[in-house]
């Protein structure tokens, strides 16, 4: 029984819920690559019914079995050195672990209970890659369609948005159909200040499942340090990017995001055509010396099973979640 899930993982998502006693619905969301993104769409239409007061979305990678190691190694997609996204020398990504998990809730309870909001989720919305020949090429078509209905469904400013970190997985035809895709459809013009593309899988590797989740993690720490990360190991950008660099250019060393940047962009694209882009706005500021506020209770905590640790209250859950590294709020107005 305890480890039928370390392989079965579609019953994950039940045992997380038993451990903290949690009593709403509870899925696991696979898209591939792209699911760590794709998780947040089911968590927000949770929030914005108000079915729940919180949700928990992500996305995780464990261990490699060898049938997929297998697979993705034919395909040509996994480099047998460095990953180098962006990168003349680009030949594929490297395989790794890990994962990121966020508490979501609606933007008004989070305020009210007194919560650091570290960030604010705007919009997502996901295409599908109807016209893509290969499981690897994603069309800048089908991508630019899931850019425009996740900006649409946000109703934010285009010209606001001046960070993006993309699926990044060095795979040349995959990197240039993704930072196209950025260009024409948020700077159609060559208006505005080019947007800095970010490949957070450069640093930690891809994580499959839980990619989406990490290149969250990325563009909230953009937005909360007004840096965009430097793309590792990319040295000589691709001439088909070059061309694009005052629309969108991907970043090689540490910088500021451009002036006025209010938002930034979550692009994950899931093997076989399952493309999300989520829209991530600041989260509410606070002065430096100034501590996070005290959790006001809003309702009595759970009665304790005794098959489980300590009670697990919303509280509880918000405390022990907000110990990973990210705190999403959503705001159910956004969903229109």
């Amino acid at each position: 029984e305890h480890t039928l899930p370390g392989w079965m993982t579609n019953c994950l998502s039940g045992r997380i819920a038993n451990v903290f006693n949690l009593r709403g619905p509870n899925f696991v969301v696979d898209s591939a690559c792209s699911s760590g993104v794709a998780s947040f769409l089911p968590a927000m239409y949770e929030l914005a019914f108000g079915r729940s007061s919180m949700a928990i979305a992500g996305g995780l990678n464990r261990s490699h079995n060898t049938e997929m190691v297998i697979g993705v190694t034919t395909l040509g997609a996994v480099s047998d050195d460095v990953a180098c996204p962006f990168d003349v020398n680009g030949h594929g990504f490297l395989m790794s672990e890990g994962g990121a998990l966020y508490l979501l809730k609606r933007l008004t309870d989070a305020r009210r209970d007194g919560d650091e909001v570290i960030a604010v989720l705007e919009g997502i919305s996901g295409s599908s890659e109807a016209d893509s020949k290969s499981m690897l090429a994603p069309t800048v078509t089908a991508v630019r369609r899931a850019i425009r209905k996740a900006v649409e469904v946000s109703g934010v400013d285009p010209y606001g948005i001046g960070v993006a970190d993309v699926h990044g997985s060095a795979n040349p035809m995959s990197d240039i159909a993704e930072v196209t895709a950025i260009a024409e459809e948020l700077r159609p013009n060559g208006k505005g200040s080019p947007i800095l593309v970010t490949a957070v899988k450069s640093h930690v590797g891809h994580l499959y499942g839980g990619s989406g989740a990490t290149s969250t993690l990325s563009v909230v720490g953009s937005l909360a340090s007004g840096k965009a990360p430097g793309v590792r190991n990319l040295r000589e950008i691709q001439p088909d990017l070059a061309g694009l660099a005052a629309r969108a250019r991907p970043v090689q060393k540490t910088e500021a995001l451009p002036k006025g940047t209010r938002w930034g962009i979550v692009q994950s694209l899931g093997l076989g055509g399952a493309n999300f882009v989520m829209v991530v706005g600041k989260g509410d500021e606070r002065p430096a010396s100034e501590p996070p506020p005290k959790h006001r209770p809003s309702e009595q905590p759970a009665a304790p099973r005794p098959s489980v640790p300590p009670a697990a209250s919303p509280q509880d859950i918000a405390r022990t979640v907000a110990s990973f590294p990210g705190l999403l709020s959503a705001e159910a107005s956004s969903l229109g």
